[in-house]
């Protein structure tokens, strides 16, 4: 093989490697814009469906929980035995559990006869109605209010569990957890309000 096509192979084969250099680089620097671009957000439609979802609870819908409880308070306040509920009375329910409420309910009586006329079924389904609340939210508060009812409004001064069924709509107290234990329905131990209508209480039962 000769000098000339030595130096032939040598400049194909520097080409070919510089070739290589090239695409190796190229694809480099496409990585490195690929990993610089800043990706575009979602359109404007995609946007608006994740807020709803993000705002669907347990309870929204068309009528959101805030509109139902907005309506609900706005109702309430309008019920005489509602206005004028002295202070005093609201923040001692306020700092209170509902046993707690039960057992003291003489030191804060304007607020205690507001809350057991709210929560008279039929005033219950009567608001309910006139806010056009969700049907989820609509179940909550109706438990709520059987809870406040039977915790609250007619309930003796010692109760440590309460039962409430929700086929009858009557309420039993008993000190002992065995006999409570013995029906069929929600038991209240310890007198707390039914775990999942708690956010409902502070929603539309707190002044």
């Amino acid at each position: 093989m000769n000098k000339n096509s030595e130096l032939i192979i040598t400049s194909d084969r520097t080409r070919s490697q510089v070739k290589n250099k090239d695409d190796c680089v190229d694809k480099l620097y496409d990585i490195i814009l690929r990993a610089a671009q800043v990706p575009k957000g979602p359109d404007e439609e995609t946007l608006e469906r994740i807020e709803k979802l993000s705002n669907y609870q347990v309870g929204v819908n068309a009528n959101s929980d805030d509109e139902c409880s907005a309506c609900w308070k706005a109702e309430r306040n309008k019920i005489p035995e509602c206005k004028k509920i002295p202070k005093s009375e609201i923040k001692l329910y306020e700092s209170k559990t509902d046993y707690d409420l039960a057992r003291n309910k003489e030191k804060c009586p304007n607020l205690v006869n507001c809350l057991c006329i709210l929560s008279e079924l039929k005033k219950t389904n009567e608001i309910l109605k006139k806010c056009e609340c969700s049907e989820e939210m609509s179940d909550g508060i109706r438990k709520e209010s059987k809870l406040v009812t039977a915790q609250i409004c007619t309930n003796p001064k010692t109760v440590k569990y309460i039962y409430v069924d929700d086929s009858t709509n009557q309420s039993n107290s008993s000190n002992s957890p065995s006999s409570s234990k013995s029906n069929s329905g929600t038991t209240i131990e310890n007198s707390w309000i039914f775990g999942i209508t708690l956010g409902l209480m502070a929603l539309v039962f707190n002044f």
